[in-house]
């Protein structure tokens, strides 16, 4: 098993932002990747979901240490493992959109399956 991520861009960690707006509740949700050691390619996962609703506000948090791991060691491990066949890299959960061509990485998604 590998815990980590596969990072496909590899000028910058990630965050993002959006709100959804669903039952009279409002969630603003922040996704952002801290870095902790460059040379450990360690991480910080970050969660932040605020719910608004019903005059309340509630806010979720969850953090936790990541590795990350390029593409190419990706391969490399799934190759030494012996056990799995690598299938492809698709962009936005789209198995007709692959990685390789997409104009921005959003979403990315890895493929693997057992020989």
């Amino acid at each position: 098993m590998i815990d980590a991520s596969i990072n496909f861009d590899w000028t910058g960690l990630g965050r993002e932002r959006w709100t959804i707006i669903k039952n009279g509740l409002t969630l603003n949700v922040t996704w952002e990747e801290v870095p902790m050691s460059l040379v450990e390619q360690k991480i910080i996962d970050r969660l932040i979901v605020e719910v608004f609703g019903e005059g309340k506000t509630t806010v979720f948090k969850t953090e936790k240490v990541d590795k990350i791991i390029f593409p190419q060691e990706f391969l490399e491990l799934v190759e030494k493992n012996g056990k799995f066949k690598f299938l492809g890299w698709y962009n936005n959960f789209n198995l007709t959109e692959s990685l390789e061509k997409a104009k921005k990485i959003n979403r990315p998604m890895t493929l693997i399956r057992r020989k």
